[in-house]
């Protein structure tokens, strides 16, 4: 009879598996970390966090239009930047004037 109590509480503790949020969620240490953590309140700083690494992602080029109705002056640095293909960041009609991706 003990051991079915015994099994029973040890399945019981086996299925109880704590969700925590914050950037204890994403955290490779997370299930042998030794920190007092509280469900309740997320952690937002940890000096021990290590995330997981996500693969990397490939950016599909901008086509440009071969019509010349359609196409658009490019102005500014987008105009010459080797980056431009593939460049994901907002381009308004007046041009990009500052930019640290330029190349």
């Amino acid at each position: 009879m003990s051991n079915v109590i015994t099994e029973t509480k040890k399945a019981t503790k086996a299925a109880v598996r704590v969700e925590y949020r914050g950037l204890c969620a994403t955290c490779t240490l997370s299930e042998s970390c030794t920190f007092p953590r509280n469900v309740e309140k997320p952690v937002m700083h940890c000096d021990e966090f290590i995330g997981y690494e996500m693969p990397k992602t490939t950016v599909a080029p901008r086509t440009v239009a071969s019509n010349d109705e359609e196409r658009i002056e490019i102005k500014g640095l987008c105009k010459n930047c080797e980056n431009y293909a593939t460049c994901t960041f907002p381009k308004p009609a007046s041009g990009v004037w500052r930019c640290e991706e330029y190349e």
